[in-house]
């Protein structure tokens, strides 16, 4: 795995991350991967708990919601995708 200056992050020969204008995109086998990429969720650390039931990102989604704008920077996301990979 590398990170070079125009922020690409080699996961493998078929997976690379991408910022591109302050988004990060996927790419797989060089062509952009166009799915959902991301949830925010946002649970207070005495209520973490509660959600112990969820199965899915699916589950989580329909019990929590999400958070309609990123508070990340945009750099840290791209580092977050690229730490999850």
């Amino acid at each position: 795995m590398r990170m070079n200056t125009f922020k690409e992050f080699h996961i493998n020969k078929y997976i690379t991350l991408k910022l591109e204008d302050d988004l990060t995109f996927i790419y797989v086998n060089n062509k952009k991967f166009e799915q959902c990429k991301h949830l925010l969720f946002q649970i207070r650390e005495n209520q973490r708990n509660t959600y112990t039931e969820i199965t899915s990102i699916d589950d989580a989604e329909k019990q929590l919601g999400t958070l309609s704008e990123s508070v990340i920077p945009p750099e840290d996301e791209f580092w977050g995708h690229c730490s999850n990979l």
